[in-house]
Formats: C-alpha cells, sequence, structure tokens
C-alpha cells in the first residue's frame, strides 16, 4: 500500500480550537435557601392556626404581626439548617448540565444535590441574579443562542463559575455558579422540577388599593392555614435580628380557598426575597471575564418576539412572530436523566498499555489511529494503521476488537535492499475487573489474534519470492492502577505476548514477557496527558534490525487526550511503538527501532450521543448544509441524518458519495469517484492515477457561527485509494464559512491530496448569492500555491424541493471530489450534479 501521510494539521487544529471553551467569572451571596427545604416546607402547613396564638383575633388589626412572625421562624429554621447541611460530609456538588431559554421560563439542568439558591433583585437595575452555592458547571457545558423560543422580556442571560481561593484551614475551594438575567420584569420564582428547576416570571404582588378593596382579612386569610414550624424545640433560642425574607405565599391569589392553597404549592415555590438580609462574608473569588449570549437576532433566527401581555394567572402569552410555524417545544415536567462519557474518567488504555479502567455497563467508545515516521520512509513516511472498538457488558466486564495494518516496505534497508513488507493482525479481546476499592483497581485482559505477515525474499524467509504467513498471536495482561488523587493515576501491567517462535524457517519474536508502567493526568476534565514504559524480559524479542537480527528494545510512549465533548477526543502522541492492538503493541518499528513515531486518533464515544435541540436551522442555514461544486461547506446534516450525492461531466469523470451525521458534530462519509479525460500522473507523477478511487472519512465541526460562534469552520480528513494500481492519497482541509444575511454567504477552504509524488495544495475562495430561495449563484476559485493550474467553477443551484439541490455549471476541475478539486485542465468541463439529505 502506499497510502501516505496523515491529517496531524487536522489534529493540532481541533485541540488549538477546543482548549478553555467555559467561563469562570466571580460574585456575591445573600440570604440562602435550598429547593429541597421549600419543598418540605410547603408539606408542613397545617389547617389550623398555630396554638402558640393564645391572644384574641381582635387584638390583630392586620396581617402583619403574624406574617412578620412567620417570617422569623422561617428564616431562622432554614439558616440554621443550611449550616448543618454545609458541614455534611456527604453532600454532593451540584453540577449544571445545560440551561435553556423557554417561552414558559428558563430551564436548568441539574445533577447531584440540591442547591443552596440565592435570588436578589435590587443588586442591579434590571437584572435578577441568581446564585447557586457548592455549584459547578459540567466541562461542557455551553450556553446555547436560541432566542425564538425566549421571551421578549428577557433580554440576556449570562452564567459565570466562580471558584474562590482556596481555604487555608479546609484546603479546599468555594464552587459556586451565579446566573444573570438582564429583565425588566421584578418578580420571578425558582419552580423545582426532577433533575433541574424552572425560573419564571410571576405577575407582580397586589398592591394596598388591591387589598383594601377586599372584605376585612381573618386570621386563615392572613396566615392561610399555615406554620412553617413543626417542633418548637428546633427554634433558635433567640431570633436572629435584621433578617426579612417575603413569605413563600406572596405569590398566592388574594383570599385563597383551601383548593387554591393545595393547588399552588405544588406547582410553584417563590423564592424569598433577599431585601434587607444580612449579607454572608465569602472569599473573595476571581473573575475572569464572562461570556454573555444576548438574544437579539441572529443570522439563523426569526423575527424576534413582540412584548408579552401578562395574563390573569401571572402567566405569558407572546404575539405572534413573522414565523407562525416556529415550533414551541412543551415544558419538560422530568428532565432526562444525564449522559455519562468515559471521555471525563481516567482512560482505559494509555495509547497501546492497558489500565485496569473500564467501561461502564452499556457504554462504547471506538477509535482510529495512526503512527508514522517523522523523517525519512516511502511517501509521507512509514505508517501504521490501527482501530480499536470497546463495549461495557458491565460495570467489571468489557469486550473489544482491534485491528492494525502497515504495508510498506522496510524503513532502512536489509543488506542493501528495502523489502516489501505487511503486517496485518486483528482479534476480540475480554477484559474483567475483579477487584477494586477508593484507590486501587485490578483486572485482567485476554486477546487472541490473527497475525498476518506478508515477507518480501530475504525478510523472514531464505527464499527468492515473497511468503504470506497466517499466524495466532495472543496476549495475557493483569494491569493494577493506583489512584495517587481523583485527577492523577499510576498503573503496573505486567504480561506475556506469545508469536511464532519461527516464520518460514527464519527466527521470529516468539514469547515475549514484559513489564509496562504508566501514568495519566486529568489536568481538566476535557484534557488529560500520559506516559508509559515497557520493558521486554526472557528470551523472546520485539525489534529487527537492518542485518535480520532480532533483538529486545524497551518501548516508551508520551502523549494527552483533549474531549471535544462527550462524544468526541483527540490524541496525539509519540512513540516507539510499531503495533497497534494488545498483542502487537509490544513490537517496534522493523529496522528503525530507535526512530520516534508521531502519531493521533480520533476516538467517539457512540453511547454518548446526544442530538442538538439548542440550534434552530433557518431555510437559508439548512440549504448551505450542501456541498458546494468544488468546495466542502463546514455545516454537517443534524445528527442521524444522512444524503446522497451524485456528479458528472462532459469529461467523462464520474463520482458518488454518501454521508451520515453520526454524532452531534460528527459527520462521515463514503465516496467512490473516477477522473477521465485527464492524465494525472502528469501532475501527480507516478503516486496517481486516474483509475476508480474509493474515499473514506469525516468532518469534524470545530466552530459554528450558528452557535454564536464568530465565523464556522470545520475539518476534514477522507483516505482511500485506487482499485487498481494500489496508490493512495490523504485529502486533508479545513472549510470556513461566514454568513453575511440571507443572502450572501462566504466560503474559504485550505486543502492538500497528501501522496507520494507530488501534493498539490490549495486555497478554496468561494461566494454564494441566494437569488430566490429556490435559485442561488455561486462562484469559486482555487488558485494552487505548489505551481499547477488554478481551479474556478462557477454556476447556479436549484431547489426544486427543500431538501434536494441541483447543479449546473462550468469548470475546469477534472473532478468534484477530492483529488479532482485540486487538479485543472486546459479546457471547461460542463458539470451536473443532484444532492439530497434526510
Amino acid at each position: 500500500m502506499r497510502l501516505k501521510g496523515v491529517g496531524l494539521g487536522l489534529l493540532l487544529l481541533l485541540c488549538w480550537t477546543s482548549i478553555g471553551r467555559s467561563d469562570s467569572p466571580g460574585f456575591r451571596s445573600s440570604l440562602s435557601i435550598t429547593l429541597e427545604q421549600l419543598n418540605r416546607l410547603k408539606k408542613e402547613f397545617k389547617v389550623t392556626p398555630p396554638s402558640t396564638f393564645a391572644e384574641p383575633l381582635e387584638n390583630f388589626n392586620s396581617s402583619s404581626s403574624l406574617t412578620d412572625l412567620d417570617k422569623s421562624q422561617l428564616v431562622q429554621e432554614v439558616l440554621s439548617q443550611n449550616q448543618s447541611q454545609v458541614q455534611s460530609p456527604q453532600s454532593k456538588p451540584t453540577v449544571i448540565q445545560s440551561l435553556y431559554v423557554k417561552p414558559e421560563g428558563i430551564f436548568i439542568y441539574l445533577t447531584g444535590d440540591d442547591p443552596v439558591v440565592v435570588m436578589d433583585s435590587q443588586k442591579e437595575p434590571g437584572t435578577i441574579h441568581l446564585s447557586l452555592q457548592a455549584t459547578r458547571l459540567d466541562p461542557y457545558f455551553k450556553l446555547p443562542q436560541n432566542t425564538k423560543q425566549a421571551e421578549s422580556f428577557v433580554e440576556s442571560v449570562q452564567v459565570n463559575q466562580i471558584d474562590s481561593e482556596p481555604s487555608i484551614s479546609k484546603g479546599t475551594t468555594a464552587t459556586s455558579v451565579e446566573i444573570i438575567i438582564k429583565t425588566d420584569h421584578k418578580n420571578w420564582q425558582a419552580i423545582p422540577r426532577q433533575s433541574g428547576l424552572i425560573l419564571s416570571a410571576i405577575q407582580d404582588p397586589p398592591t394596598a388599593e388591591m387589598q383594601a378593596s377586599n372584605p376585612a382579612s381573618t386570621i386563615e386569610q392572613a396566615l392561610p392555614q399555615s406554620s412553617p414550624v413543626v417542633n418548637e424545640a428546633t427554634l433558635p433560642p433567640q431570633p436572629q435580628p435584621g433578617i426579612e425574607a417575603e413569605s413563600p405565599m406572596a405569590a398566592m391569589p388574594v383570599n385563597p380557598t383551601p383548593a387554591e392553597i393545595t393547588q399552588t404549592f405544588p406547582e410553584s415555590i417563590p423564592l424569598p426575597s433577599p431585601d434587607n438580609s444580612v449579607e454572608k462574608p465569602i472569599e473573595q473569588p476571581v473573575t475572569p471575564e464572562p461570556t454573555v449570549v444576548p438574544t437579539s437576532p441572529t443570522v439563523n433566527e426569526a423575527v424576534p418576539l413582540a412584548s408579552p401581555e401578562s395574563s390573569l394567572d401571572g402567566s405569558v402569552t407572546p404575539e405572534k412572530t413573522a414565523e407562525d410555524n416556529v415550533p414551541i417545544e412543551p415544558v419538560p415536567e422530568a428532565i432526562a436523566p444525564v449522559i455519562e462519557t468515559p471521555l471525563a474518567r481516567q482512560p482505559i488504555r494509555l495509547l497501546h498499555l492497558n489500565t485496569a479502567n473500564q467501561l461502564k455497563a452499556g457504554e462504547s467508545i471506538a477509535s482510529y489511529g495512526e503512527t508514522q515516521t517523522i523523517q525519512g520512509g516511502y511517501g509521507t513516511g512509514n505508517q501504521t494503521y490501527f482501530t480499536y472498538s470497546d463495549w461495557g457488558l458491565t460495570d467489571d466486564l468489557q469486550i473489544g476488537w482491534a485491528y492494525m495494518l502497515n504495508d510498506d516496505p522496510t524503513y532502512l534497508p536489509i543488506n542493501g535492499v528495502n523489502i516489501d513488507q505487511q503486517y496485518q493482525s486483528m482479534g476480540p479481546n475480554i477484559k474483567y475487573r475483579f477487584y477494586q476499592d477508593d484507590n486501587w483497581s485490578l483486572g485482567i485482559l485476554g486477546a487472541l489474534e490473527q497475525f498476518q505477515i506478508y515477507s518480501g525474499p530475504g525478510l523472514y524467509n531464505n527464499q527468492e519470492s515473497p511468503t504470506v504467513s497466517n499466524t495466532l498471536a495472543g496476549t495475557i495482561q493483569v494491569p493494577i492502577s493506583y489512584d495517587l488523587s481523583k485527577e492523577f493515576q499510576v498503573t503496573l501491567t505486567p504480561s506475556v505476548n506469545i508469536f511464532s517462535n519461527n516464520l518460514n524457517g527464519v527466527p521470529f519474536f516468539g514469547t515475549i514477557f514484559n513489564v509496562g508502567a504508566g501514568a495519566s493526568w486529568q489536568i481538566f476534565d476535557n484534557l488529560s496527558v500520559f506516559a508509559n514504559t515497557t520493558v521486554p524480559l526472557g528470551s523472546g524479542n520485539n525489534a529487527l534490525n537492518t542485518s535480520r537480527q532480532l533483538f529486545r528494545k524497551v518501548l516508551w510512549s508520551v502523549g494527552g487526550t483533549l474531549a471535544y465533548n462527550k462524544e468526541i477526543a483527540i490524541e496525539l502522541h509519540l512513540t516507539n511503538s510499531f503495533g497497534g492492538t494488545p498483542t502487537t503493541g509490544i513490537l517496534t518499528l522493523p529496522t528503525a527501532s530507535n526512530e520516534v513515531l508521531l502519531g493521533g486518533s480520533f476516538i467517539m464515544v457512540p453511547s454518548a450521543k446526544e442530538k442538538r435541540t439548542d440550534i434552530v436551522l433557518s431555510d437559508r442555514n439548512q440549504k448551505l448544509s450542501f456541498d458546494w461544486f468544488t468546495l466542502t461547506t463546514p455545516y454537517i446534516l443534524p445528527t442521524d441524518d444522512y444524503g446522497l450525492r451524485l456528479a458528472g461531466d462532459s469529461g467523462g469523470s464520474i463520482g458518488g458519495g454518501i454521508f451520515y451525521s453520526f454524532l452531534q458534530d460528527f459527520q462521515v462519509e463514503a465516496i467512490v469517484s473516477s477522473i477521465g479525460g485527464f492524465d494525472t500522473q502528469s501532475v501527480l507523477g507516478e503516486a496517481q492515477g486516474t483509475n476508480t478511487q474509493w474515499r473514506a472519512g469525516g468532518k469534524l465541526v470545530i466552530l459554528n457561527q450558528l452557535d454564536g460562534d464568530p465565523f464556522s469552520i470545520s475539518g476534514r480528513l477522507t483516505f482511500g485509494r485506487d482499485f487498481g494500481n494500489k496508490q493512495g492519497y490523504m485529502m486533508v482541509e479545513y472549510p470556513m464559512m461566514y454568513e453575511f444575511n440571507e443572502q450572501w454567504a462566504a466560503l474559504f477552504s485550505p486543502k492538500a491530496a497528501i501522496n507520494g509524488g507530488n501534493t498539490p495544495v490549495g486555497l478554496g475562495f468561494g461566494i454564494n448569492y441566494q437569488i430566490i430561495p429556490e435559485l442561488q449563484m455561486i462562484g469559486e476559485v482555487t488558485p494552487i500555491i505548489t505551481g499547477e493550474r488554478t481551479v474556478w467553477a462557477a454556476g447556479f443551484r436549484i431547489f426544486p424541493i427543500k431538501n434536494i439541490a441541483i447543479d449546473l455549471l462550468g469548470t475546469n476541475s477534472t473532478s468534484q471530489f477530492d483529488l479532482g478539486e485540486l487538479i485543472a485542465e486546459p479546457g471547461t468541463r460542463f458539470s451536473a450534479s443532484i444532492q439530497w439529505y434526510r
């Protein structure tokens, strides 16, 4: 195989653009009451007035004295319980998973214990400050921008995570989250829901004039059949001065009936107002610049909602927008369970060294990786391709499948000749963790693989013709992992790797006893680094020199993994390990055991797949999701959608591709194409012919203008080769697009076809103008900076229906797929294509 090069630039760019996507500013706190306490207190209201009031009813000229006593008891009990809860060693910090603005309110999805809530409407005019103590943001939290479903009285929502300075006495760091709502509406309430809460605006409390128009109050009306204190012994001996709080009954109707009281509390409990409260001193927080996501219109949004009208029951009824067909999501009564990801935990392997960590039941993870020499070798270097797939059957039992391939000639000559060779190994593995406590984990892994070796004359044979040997190989490993802390883990893995003792009468690797040691450090929830080494022992060997002699060589690896979201991660590494499976990972590159290999892996977690519901695509956005003529769009299809593209031209080129949006920000594709009527070898040399080619790869969204980013950019990588002469190349491109408005969009796409001959590199520019929703005009030009002829294309795109695009164009490109987009002929071709997606 002559499949050369790898899109390592793609991996580096993805890592650079993904670091630091969270914000963390600071806040101050005041009166704190948990949702759990409010839920409990609402159930403790009694049907009869409290027995502590012995004075006659006529002594009470108004409800103020009873209400004030009710407030005092409520605040004292809540504050005393808060103090004990903060000191509880079993409390779990609350994590905010996501936040959405909907017509019914602001939805906050939570995990962990109920948060300590602070609501303040007096801190800053026109704002509501909500503080959640002992709370942090999920590492993948991202504030969506979706004003189609936002009430017009909400101008903006800002979310800040605050990490105060560590406490000297306790050695801990207090983490809190502040939510700032820009609004002119002063009265809000927090409604507890399963796995979350809803912030919603309520109608203003009744004025004094309204109360005066009602009949005289009775004790049941002034203090509606309630006493928040059930056990008087739990009261503090002295009232706490200087603290007042608005009664939780403030949002109830005037002169409520018992039925109204029963219906009010299960639906919503307004948080007490922090007015005139005693502000608690806290440690000075660090306040970085926050990220504010405004609810003003953007490219993908409809006309904003008009000013809402409040109904008698306090609900808000927005006026119709210019787009009456915009769907409004229903209010979820129960929030879906949080999706976990193994990317946020210690890894199950450090490159090829297995740890004792396991996937949980139902989890799955897959990775595709490559390693290659940095200098020398044929084409872009001597490469090994490998894949891992793992599934968790239980929390302690997982199964997997691994595959590796290397088919380049020997890196250095043997007896003066670079001999053809191919190594291919595949097979299942099973891993069981038989012990685990707070720090230790012990497991055992077994793998059995078919190891096929193609050997040119004089490599693993003494013949003048090549040989193909199919052998069995396997390994047994006992990983032992120890957590020095939650972030830092060390692993020791004794192993035995078993290969054939000889091959075609020539000594082979044999049985290799070895001990591996490694460490991993979780720097952030989405970023970790690792290092490991493996020492071979006994009589077996794992390296081959240029004299065809076998010997033992110590292995090493260093690398890092960046989780882009819950579903996708990128790994970069340096190593001298040649293999790519549990069994072959002990081997070094034949004739080059001292060479440093550079590699990367693309990791996917199908079990953590989530669909984007926070981005609403306009008709224009959806139509820009189709690839352009010779340039690729940075957009991908919605999750689980698939598409088809067919194209042909007057020069005899033809091709087609299928596309599937596998994960939230990742799309896979497969292409078959043929370049006709042009000798590509005149441009690329013998490394690429004109035979029919197959391609496979994917596209990862890095930035998305529809998600509030300044522009959109993706990384696309495909690989493949000719069906005929088996020559291959790697296509790498980074399409970037900016939508100016509903008519104009511009695209810039650097791209290269990396192969063993000449490597054309182009800088593509394109303009898309929407004449009417059913017709677009597109123009493209791609200067080839490596010296070849500039590629151009121009034409029209027609949409007979919303999800079908028909292209009619003129171009000098030899094809509309990958390599043909970078090779131009002297004349002009007329081309037609059709795209469709579901």
